[in-house]
């Protein structure tokens, strides 16, 4: 009888007995999450020690705010460059107006896009065959670093370009 009851205490005792749970938090005095088409940030401010292993097979960040790494090949600019297009652009820093030399035997229209750092699209512009007198006005926009994307009829990058605004 003594033994039953051992046992029935036993066991209820480990039914609501349980082990320490781990869940990922990190102790911060700041933080956040930032998502745009292609770039997820996840950040935190104010981890007192933090020391990044890196090893043949990935890396290792102390803490519970690891890094998630996704790989993608990055296309080839010299194989995109070599689908018949030579396109320049000035002036660059530029204060009002960037102009758009491009030159190629292809009769098709080109996708232009204006996006800050951070990758928001703040214009897109579609220009046709001939390809006379490009001109983008940057005077709304403020002082900075932003990209000049140039995009072909299959919506294929052709070109990126780093484009300095002035005042």
């Amino acid at each position: 009888m003594r033994l039953s009851c051992l046992m029935v205490m036993v066991c209820c005792t480990c039914h609501f007995v349980s082990a320490q749970t781990l869940s990922p938090y990190v102790i911060s005095s700041s933080g956040g999450n930032s998502e745009t088409v292609p770039i997820s940030l996840d950040w935190t401010l104010g981890e007192l020690a933090v020391q990044t292993i890196r090893t043949k097979g990935g890396i290792l960040t102390e803490g519970f705010h690891q890094p998630h790494l996704k790989v993608e090949k990055v296309q080839d600019f010299q194989a995109l460059n070599d689908q018949g297009y030579e396109i320049q652009i000035a002036p660059n820093p530029v204060h009002y107006q960037l102009g758009l030399y491009i030159k190629t035997e292809l009769e098709t229209s080109l996708q232009l896009r204006i996006l800050s750092l951070n990758g928001v699209q703040l214009h897109q512009q579609k220009v046709n065959y001939p390809f006379e007198n490009v001109q983008l006005n940057f005077e709304q926009y403020p002082s900075g670093m932003y990209l000049l994307q140039v995009f072909g009829d299959s919506n294929q990058l052709i070109q990126n370009f780093k484009v300095n605004k002035i005042n």
